[in-house]
């Protein structure tokens, strides 16, 4: 066989053997396992109430609102389709896969037919980070999974295969496809990671890594998705609006959140910055010469022989990472230098001398190791304990509950529960202070399942409520960050209300529709294991909507707000049963 037939197949089996992997791993969601609870895993939850919209017929950011773009929930809800009782935290961290995998194999498959090791090398971080739902910063001591910040996991995910294809893809049609497919999940998943990836785009233009005519393809075929949605139902444009109006909730202070974000990560931070002042070093010949035709008028040829340097690409993707991470909390912090990494340690360093190579590897390891054994190491150490781990047995919750638990952690719940019972005033003092009990409150595992166990109790007394009064809410909404009741009980959600309702980023006033949707909804939940600030101000937000309503004990956890005419005779004749009373 010629060396271009070896090529080939070395390329095929690249691809296929890739593709397999990821098969492999989507279909271990047919398998009846858990996840160790970890902090804030009721973000996880967001996907389910997306999930309970789409199938009912809405469509993210036109009849709901939504903190980040529509993909995530419209890729969530496809795999859901496919494995309804998948564990939700992996379901929500596999989804990406089903873009950015197909986006990487002409990535590898072109990487594959100069050298397997290359492409391996590329293949093996890309599939153990997106298969591994941990984030860099450990927010919570204990061992348990990260249902956090799974948008940034996901856009650095995306931001990996841009890099990898503007480094790795030798082919015209690889590149293209691979920047189109990547490109356009960045920009619908959440705006930042499309924002970070466009100067990584320009440069490979400058370096003609990425020809003009290419770079239009890529613009056509992207503008065409963009405009279809539009077209089918004005997404793009009402996506763009609810970005500027985010936006606009969350104004900053740009270098405060850039120098957290560097103290934050002031390892890699510091490897990387050893490693560039080596590679300056060590390409300072080629960047003279730049510099010289700079000063002799030849602009093109100095801006390309710059652009081409690993030690520019390192920079751009430390900027980028450094950028990415001030305008995002939690995720998988500078995984897409690795591909710059991978380039400058396999392809780059045999043009270097030997004793300048062996110290550019030394920092390549340097600058790697923090996210690999930060997302490692909590990936071992939670697995390992997680087999000592109870599973949570909560009926009500079906595929909710796939989650396990710290046998002593039990007691701890149950008082959550009973102390906010026995002493809401202890709570509702606190929420007047626009105040949690402790800062690191909600990442708590023991709220996180005291939450989890309120929503079960929620379910039974919610079905106990209508059976014993033959009747049924066919809308349900609550006053609180997540509602996954519409997906439990199989029923509709209030349209043009936010979900992942946060009163300080996310919450923003409701506009006509909203209020129309509000006064329409057959039962609106108010949480009282525990009152916290937030359900206050979400309560507040909404309560202009929630006078006329009639309060109905449904347990000690949860009180109905409910339309006169479907409260029982009885209570709607009492007089100060009112929600204002």
């Amino acid at each position: 066989m010629t060396g271009a037939g070896n090529n080939t197949v070395r390329a095929a089996s690249a691809g296929f053997l890739f593709i397999g992997c990821v098969t492999a791993l989507l279909c271990l969601l047919a398998l009846p396992f858990t996840a160790a609870i970890g902090p804030f895993y009721w973000d996880t939850l967001i996907y389910y109430d997306a999930t309970a919209r789409i199938a009912s017929g809405q469509i993210p950011i036109i009849d709901f609102l939504a903190p980040v773009g529509p993909s995530g929930y419209w890729l969530f809800y496809a795999l859901h389709e496919v494995f309804p009782d998948g564990q939700g935290v992996y379901l929500a961290t596999w989804s990406i896969l089903l873009v950015s995998a197909p986006a990487m194999v002409p990535v590898l498959c072109d990487a594959a037919r100069k050298s397997g090791l290359v492409a391996v090398a590329l293949a093996v971080p890309f599939l153990v980070f997106s298969a591994l739902p941990f984030n860099v910063e450990q927010f919570y001591p204990y061992p348990g999974v990260d249902g956090y910040g799974i948008y940034n996991r996901h856009i650095s995910q995306l931001l990996y295969v841009v890099v990898a294809a503007l480094l790795f893809a030798d082919s015209a049609i690889a590149r293209v496809i691979s920047l189109t497919m990547a490109l356009t999940a960045l920009f619908l998943t959440k705006i930042t990671g499309f924002v970070i990836a466009l100067p990584l785009v320009l440069l490979a233009l400058f370096a003609r890594r990425l020809r003009l005519r290419e770079l239009v393809a890529v613009t056509a075929l992207f503008v065409s998705v963009l405009v279809g949605l539009e077209i089918w139902c004005g997404l793009t444009s009402a996506y763009v609006e609810s970005i500027a109006e985010l936006v606009s909730m969350n104004e900053g202070a740009l270098l405060i959140e850039i120098v957290h974000a560097g103290a934050t990560h002031i390892a890699i931070l510091t490897a990387l910055g050893l490693l560039l002042l080596m590679l300056f070093w060590l390409e300072r010949d080629d960047l003279g010469e730049a510099w010289d035709d700079f000063i002799a008028g030849r602009k093109a040829a100095a801006i390309c022989t710059v652009a081409r340097s690993t030690w520019m690409w390192l920079l751009a993707v430390t900027i980028g990472g450094l950028m990415l991470e001030s305008q995002n909390w939690g995720g998988q912090a500078f995984l897409f230098i690795w591909p710059v990494l991978l380039r400058a340690a396999l392809v780059d360093r045999s043009a270097w001398p030997a004793r300048g190579s062996a110290f550019v590897t030394i920092l390549i390891a340097a600058a790697a190791l923090p996210t690999l054994a930060n997302i490692g190491g909590r990936a071992i150490r939670t697995y390992a304990a997680q087999m000592q781990y109870d599973v949570v047995e909560i009926e009500e919750l079906g595929p909710l509950s796939a989650v396990s638990k710290r046998d002593k952690i039990d007691k701890r719940v149950a008082l959550i529960r009973e102390q906010s019972i026995r002493n809401p005033d202890y709570f509702r003092s606190y929420a007047a202070a626009g105040e949690l009990p402790r800062f690191t409150y909600y990442a708590n595992p023991e709220f996180q399942l005291a939450w989890l166990a309120a929503i079960g109790e929620g379910v039974a007394a919610i079905r106990h409520y209508e059976a014993r009064n033959d009747m049924r809410f066919e809308t349900i909404l609550s006053l609180n960050f997540v509602n996954p009741f519409p997906y439990l009980l199989d029923r509709d959600s209030a349209r043009h209300v936010t979900i992942g309702k946060d009163p300080f980023r996310t919450l923003p006033p409701t506009d006509a529709q909203a209020r129309a949707e509000i006064a329409d909804t057959d039962l609106v939940l108010w949480p009282k294991c525990p009152v916290t600030v937030a359900n206050v101000r979400i309560r507040d937000a909404y309560g202009a909507h929630l006078d006329d309503r009639l309060t109905i004990p449904l347990s000690p956890c949860w009180d109905g707000l409910v339309r006169p005419e479907l409260a029982p005779d009885d209570l709607a004749s009492e007089n100060g049963t009112t929600n204002g009373a």
